[in-house]
């Protein structure tokens, strides 16, 4: 699928497109650049039903699928490459819940025995979709494992921006000293 207009240089209307491993890793810098300016009207729906909010577990579905991952704010809104299956649920404690869930050994099981593909390995959403989540019926149980995932995520959070926050600090120390030259 081709989006908009490729381009090499951050400038308006132009915004990151996300690879999977972009959003596996902890900067994503193998970001593509697209400018949304010259997406036509059907590009640009396809563009809003990819985009990613924060809260939304996403998982890979091609190569090295049942690889998991939560968006972060710094990651919200953002143009994901559709190799990746979404996850949304509004239940906050039910969605970090399936979270930690979808990362387990049982969870992995379920993928692994829905994959298809000779050379390259490939899921579905409805192999997602159909995956069973042992939930208990009295939630306490599932409180231990809900308030870790809530921690990470806000440790996470909080990685994120101090990374973002240190490095337009060197940037600027670095654009100061070139300056000076």
């Amino acid at each position: 699928m081709k989006l908009g207009g490729k381009v090499n240089e951050p400038g308006p209307n132009v915004e990151p497109y996300l690879t999977p491993s972009a959003v596996l890793q902890e900067k994503g810098d193998s970001a593509k650049l697209i400018d949304v300016s010259k997406a036509s009207a059907n590009q640009l729906r396809m563009i809003a039903a990819i985009r990613v909010r924060r809260g939304d577990i996403v998982i890979t579905r091609s190569g090295t699928i049942g690889r998991v991952a939560y968006i972060t704010r710094r990651l919200h809104n953002v143009i994901v490459s559709d190799d990746l299956i979404r996850v949304r649920v509004e239940d906050e404690e039910l969605r970090f819940y399936i979270f930690a869930y979808l990362q387990s050994k049982y969870a992995q099981d379920q993928m692994s025995r829905n994959e298809y593909g000779a050379v390259q390995q490939h899921l579905e959403p409805e192999h997602i979709r159909n995956i069973l989540v042992p939930v208990a019926d009295n939630r306490s149980h599932m409180a231990d494992i809900v308030d870790g995932v809530r921690l990470s995520i806000e440790l996470r959070e909080r990685l994120e921006a101090e990374n973002g926050n240190t490095s337009a600090k060197m940037d600027g120390l670095i654009k100061g000293a070139l300056d000076g030259i």
